[in-house]
């Protein structure tokens, strides 16, 4: 029961530090790396990005994920 709850607490931060960017391409990708848990190849083709562009948006993402103020 603690394992589930810590694991829906994290969860909920995760959410709350990606709802915390700008950028909707960011917010994107981080989701749908982190919380479904796919690999970049796959955001390309749900996305319809090329690999590099994928994986620019990544690193831009965790760039502003680290300086975003509003995270928790």
């Amino acid at each position: 029961q603690e394992a589930i709850y810590r694991a829906t607490a994290l969860r909920r931060d995760i959410g709350q530090a990606i709802d915390a960017l700008e950028d909707d391409r960011e917010q994107m990708v981080l989701y749908y790396k982190y919380v479904d848990g796919m690999y970049l190849e796959e955001i390309c083709v749900r996305m319809g990005y090329s690999y590099r562009m994928i994986k620019n948006i990544h690193i831009s993402a965790l760039n502003n994920l680290i300086i975003a103020p509003n995270c928790p």
